[in-house]
């Protein structure tokens, strides 16, 4: 009979023992688990903040490439306006040339009149 209370009492201490322990193991898991909910919560910010990142990069990318062809049309429009103010230049040079030649007649026709005029 000493040798049966002996164990129980053996036993309900080791039973104690790891009562204590479930507990504490269980308290600890329940510490992991609001660990792994903090990490994955601030894993899916992580997640949005670099989808954020990527869209904003992906719409700069956009812009700048817009902005590229933009101006490649302007450098083009540019150039087809610079030949034709070349054009114009040249347009401008012949007219000055036919105006000098018209006024160089017209102030022979003058002298000629003048002196008809004179001798008559």
């Amino acid at each position: 009979r000493g040798a049966a209370e002996e164990r129980a009492n053996v036993w309900l201490v080791e039973n104690a023992t790891l009562s204590a322990r479930v507990e504490s193991l269980s308290s600890q898991m329940e510490d992991l688990r609001k660990l792994k909910g903090d990490a994955e919560s601030e894993l899916g910010y992580a997640t949005i903040g670099k989808s954020g990142v990527e869209a904003k990069l992906v719409e700069a990318r956009a812009k700048a490439d817009a902005s590229s062809q933009l101006l490649t049309g302007l450098r083009d429009e540019l150039s087809r306006s610079n030949e034709a103010l070349k054009a114009i230049q040249v347009r401008l040079a012949q007219l000055e040339v036919r105006l000098g030649a018209s006024q160089e007649q017209e102030s022979a026709l003058s002298e000629r009149l003048q002196a008809e005029c004179l001798t008559q």
